[in-house]
């Protein structure tokens, strides 16, 4: 009989952001509500499989360390580069909206950055094969 794969949490821990990246695969919804809750003290919002390829939560605390941050469901593992992006871009907006800060045409450089930041993290996810991070990133 084939196991099925535990739910794993991944964090990306940039100590330059002030929100923290935790990115699940392979969780049901109950599995994530029990760690994760809004900022707002609110149940996270419920997701099915039919509707898209990822969830991403713009803000949410993680109940074990009591951090803020910002969490990507993926729930197609088959996600292409073009998906992750489309997530990255809603975790780099709602950092910047974290941070109170307007996205510009006049600094463009951070948003790109970050935006290559996320995708690639949530790629390393989907493809299961991570490299060293210097920067706190782990498997919780």
């Amino acid at each position: 009989m084939a196991s099925k794969k535990k739910p794993a949490i991944h964090l990306f821990a940039n100590e330059q952001f002030p929100r923290r990246l935790w990115i699940v695969k392979d969780a049901p919804y109950s599995w994530v509500k029990e760690r994760f809750k809004g900022i707002n003290g609110n149940e996270i919002t419920e997701y099915t499989k039919d509707e898209a390829k990822a969830v991403t939560y713009p803000e949410i605390q993680y109940l074990q360390s009591k951090e803020y941050g910002i969490l990507i469901v993926i729930l197609d593992n088959q996600m292409s580069v073009a998906d992750c992006a489309h997530e990255a871009g809603h975790f780099v907006l709602s950092l910047y909206q974290a941070i109170g800060e307007d996205v510009s045409v006049n600094h463009q450089e951070t948003f790109c950055y970050l935006l290559g930041y996320a995708t690639d993290c949530l790629n390393q996810v989907i493809k299961n094969r991570y490299r060293p991070m210097f920067d706190g990133s782990q498997e919780l």
